[in-house]
């Protein structure tokens, strides 16, 4: 029978992420007037979570939340966080405006020491979209964010 040393050290690892999508800045406008009807997609694993649709603009706020179950061993396989940025369109396909990647082991890698209150607020620049068979893009790299605020969820 084994028996609980206080004195050695316990790993902590987090058992769920709560992810707030706060607002987007500077996006670009795909529908009238140069604005989007713009939401978030926010992935992890097989999970989705959508934001409503913010309208008519290119600085939407949202103020959503969302929380993630994180299986054993996500951290230390990779797992990352996906937002993807859309417009949606009221015929034909939604159109992609950006998509932001986040490797949670990062997230819940602190220096501090804080482990049960991961508070990182943090603006992750969007990726444009793909090439066009030109081979450019029609949006310019640096002006193009979303920001969001991780935590952990303990239960």
């Amino acid at each position: 029978m084994s028996s609980l040393n206080p004195d050695e050290d316990q790993k902590w690892v987090p058992t769920h992420v709560q992810v707030t999508v706060l607002k987007g800045r500077r996006l670009r406008g795909k529908g009238k007037n140069g604005t989007s009807d713009v939401y978030t997609i926010i992935q992890l694993g097989k999970e989705k979570y959508s934001t409503c649709v913010a309208e008519k603009t290119t600085e939407p706020e949202w103020r959503e939340e969302c929380t993630f179950e994180l299986q054993p061993g996500a951290l230390e396989s990779g797992t990352e966080l996906v937002l993807t940025v859309m417009h949606r369109a009221l015929i034909g396909l939604d159109v992609f405006l950006g998509q932001a990647v986040i490797p949670l082991d990062k997230v819940f890698t602190s220096s501090r020491g804080v482990k049960n209150d991961i508070k990182a607020l943090q603006t992750h620049p969007l990726l444009p979209p793909p090439l066009t068979n030109s081979g450019t893009s029609h949006t310019p790299r640096a002006r193009q964010h979303t920001a969001l605020l991780l935590t952990n969820w303990p239960l």
